[in-house]
């Protein structure tokens, strides 16, 4: 009897392996979505941050390291939204405009340590106010993975304010 069986993994496999893993339901679609924009608004606030830092600072270490913990959250996110065929939630052109506007003028003449952790510290709150609504919301009626994504997040971005405080 010959042996059929494909052992190699093709792309679209390998791009699903992490929501096959993870049983994600309809309604987890709200929690889901409301992530995937938090973590893509938390990395672009993030790349502006540094391109703003022109100087080597503590912070801007701390930042790549959320910057990479953010990315795997919405890789996470977005598999499970289209594990249930749904489509992420990303933040638009103009959005990214101002946001990168506002980090210009923010750091307008006075760009040093202090003043990136305050600004991190201002924006993760924000995220934590949008998750922690949409998490208190959709609590019962979502599953535990996407729970517990949305909950590595705010713990994600509480260890961020930590971290920040001690810089200002």
């Amino acid at each position: 009897m010959e042996n059929n069986t494909n052992y190699n993994n093709t792309s679209t496999e390998n791009q699903n392996v992490t929501a096959s893993l993870k049983k994600f339901y309809p309604s987890d679609r709200e929690l889901l979505s409301c992530l995937t924009k938090a973590t893509s608004t938390s990395m672009e606030s993030i790349k502006d941050l540094l391109g703003e830092s022109k100087e080597y600072c503590e912070c801007c270490e701390i930042l790549k390291k959320e910057y990479d913990a953010y990315e795997k959250i919405y890789k996470e996110a977005t598999d499970g939204l289209r594990s249930i065929s749904e489509e992420a939630v990303s933040i638009g052109s103009f959005q990214k405009a101002i946001m990168w506007s506002s980090v210009k003028i923010s750091t307008m003449g006075n760009c040093n340590q202090s003043k990136v952790a305050q600004m991190v510290i201002e924006g993760t709150s924000r995220g934590v106010v949008e998750v922690s609504k949409k998490l208190n919301e959709y609590r019962e009626v979502s599953s535990v993975e996407a729970i517990s994504l949305a909950e590595r997040f705010l713990e994600h971005m509480s260890n961020l304010v930590d971290e920040m405080k001690k810089l200002l």
